[in-house]
């Protein structure tokens, strides 16, 4: 990492590809996280033989082969955190009440997507909480910018870090036990959950999506400047139905951003309700 950056010259590089980086994928590092930046992008800069941050900037600008990089780039940048049952009270608050009250003014099944899934602990975690509810006709959409993440969580096998977590009983009951240490699950809760490719910041992306009744958009913003913030949460808020829903992080408050939902606290937690009319 150190060669990459020992001049002033290599620095605004760097910047000028964090800020391309920024403008395709919507994560965002600030000036005092350049140096992780840099180290992120060492590896791969290595295994494509290029010098610097510059060579790299032109290839993902110009290259006829960018597209296939992009793919290989997100994965390196994208932080993929997560497991089963992680901020579970906001799941349970999901599958035993919310989906409940959203059925009486529905002619369908009640709709639910999970934005920037990673390898699918959360959706699974969704999935088994509706089970356990007895609730049945519920689609779950899970989608991510990382296409490597998101065919293990098609693959839906996963190690006991991911696992620790579930509440007692569940792991026998909803997974299989695989040599080495892993589990994979079950049909009846991994063929209730679909995944697909999408771009959060790509307007054009999401209108191609249904609307929702209930959208988890979980530990994500906190990447994003204030914005690429502004500018998905109305988008956000046009794909809720009326009535519907919004679950961001614990982290993550939305009032600064004053956006066109209702803030509701239940159960000790925060989530943000589009008007029923209006």
């Amino acid at each position: 990492m150190k060669p990459l950056l020992n001049t002033p010259a290599s620095r605004q590089s760097l910047v000028l590809l964090r800020d391309l980086i920024e403008e395709e994928t919507g994560n965002f590092y600030s000036d005092q996280n350049l140096d992780l930046l840099a180290m992120k992008l060492a590896d791969r800069l290595a295994e494509l033989g290029l010098l610097t941050f510059l060579d790299y900037y032109y290839l993902l600008r110009y290259d006829s082969g960018r597209a296939e990089e992009w793919v290989l780039l997100e994965s390196v940048i994208t932080v993929n955190e997560t497991y089963f049952w992680r901020e579970s009270p906001v799941i349970e608050l999901a599958a035993l009440q919310l989906v409940a009250e959203l059925r009486p003014r529905l002619k369908r099944g009640p709709r639910i997507w999970h934005a920037a899934c990673a390898s699918g602990e959360e959706p699974y975690s969704m999935a088994m909480a509706l089970l356990e509810a007895g609730e049945q006709g519920v689609d779950l959409l899970a989608t991510d910018l990382d296409q490597r993440v998101l065919a293990l969580a098609r693959q839906a096998i996963y190690r006991q870090r991911s696992v620790r977590y579930l509440p007692a009983g569940w792991l026998e009951k909803y997974f299989e036990t695989l040599p080495g240490g892993r589990w994979a699950l079950k049909p009846k809760v991994a063929s209730r959950v679909s995944f697909r490719r999408l771009n959060l910041i790509h307007g054009s992306e999401l209108e191609n999506l249904p609307t929702f009744d209930l959208i988890f958009c979980r530990n994500v913003l906190l990447y994003f400047r204030e914005n690429r913030v502004l500018e998905l949460l109305p988008r956000l808020a046009r794909l809720l139905s009326p009535g519907g829903w919004l679950v961001v992080g614990a982290s993550e408050s939305l009032l600064r951003f004053a956006p066109p939902l209702e803030f509701q606290e239940r159960n000790g937690l925060v989530i943000y309700q589009k008007p029923l009319h209006g």
